[in-house]
């Protein structure tokens, strides 16, 4: 498994279950759970996390059913520009947010506690390698 998505779990892990003892024990206030090390450790993370870089990119997909059925798509490939990192690396803004919004999720009647997310996406053409 990579290393990112081990990090990436670990983290996950370590904000819910201590969003779960607060809770459990009473004590769970959104504006200070968003301010201690486990939330704010989880938003250094995810605002270090920019993994695309410039250059072409191949994908392909492998499906295994029940059956033993295997079903494999054609390699496909897009390429990155410089200008479509800058624009996806802006998505790193949103980590703040991000975590504030899980920090008042399900824990607010106020709609304006959440904050709004606009993620930037690209529509690269998908092209057989």
């Amino acid at each position: 498994m990579h290393e990112h998505t081990v990090k990436n779990r670990k983290y996950g892990y370590e904000i819910i279950k201590e969003r779960r003892r607060l809770v459990n024990n009473n004590q769970y206030v959104p504006e200070n759970f968003y301010v201690t090390k486990v939330a704010q450790d989880l938003q250094a993370f995810l605002q270090s996390q920019m993994i695309w870089k410039k250059g072409k990119y191949t994908i392909q997909f492998r499906l295994n059913t029940r059956t033993n059925t295997k079903i494999v798509s054609p390699e496909l490939s897009f390429e990155l520009s410089d200008d479509d990192i800058i624009l996806l690396q802006s998505n790193c803004d949103n980590m703040p947010k991000l975590v504030h919004n899980f920090c008042y999720s399900g824990y607010t009647e106020n709609s304006a506690d959440i904050i709004p997310l606009e993620w930037q996406w690209l529509d690269k053409e998908l092209l057989t390698a």
